[in-house]
């Protein structure tokens, strides 16, 4: 449902799901769960993905749109022009490497920028 993308028109929509996901997570009833789901990456599966689906398609269905029609089209060997990067794949050095490489390639002016910025980081 979210490949680190999300947006539209429909901002009631979207402020309901915030303020729904900020309540869950913030809830003290919810402490435990959430500390039985860690590490973070499994949580937020739960809040990105499956309480936004919940929002949208659940009761009352929204018109939604999604960018890639399953999971596996966001992944296509074929279609280089999205990259998410999901969970512990982010502090993956390899993963930083190649993402480094596209930018770098596809988009030189805001490559230097990132560069210049945390050169030292």
């Amino acid at each position: 449902m979210c490949t680190g993308v999300v947006g539209g028109t429909a901002v009631s929509l979207l402020r309901h799901y915030a303020d729904l996901a900020i309540r869950m997570v913030e809830s003290a009833g919810n402490q435990t769960a959430w500390q039985r789901l860690a590490p973070l990456e499994d949580y937020n599966l739960v809040v990105e993905q499956y309480l936004l689906g919940a929002v949208c398609w659940g009761g009352d269905p929204a018109d939604v749109q999604c960018v890639f029609a399953s999971q596996d089209d966001g992944y296509r060997e074929d279609d280089r022009r999205f990259t998410h990067l999901i969970a512990s794949a982010k502090s993956d050095l390899r993963y930083m490497h190649w993402l480094a490489d596209r930018v770098r390639n596809h988009f030189p002016a805001d490559f230097e920028i990132v560069r210049r910025e945390f050169a030292d980081q």
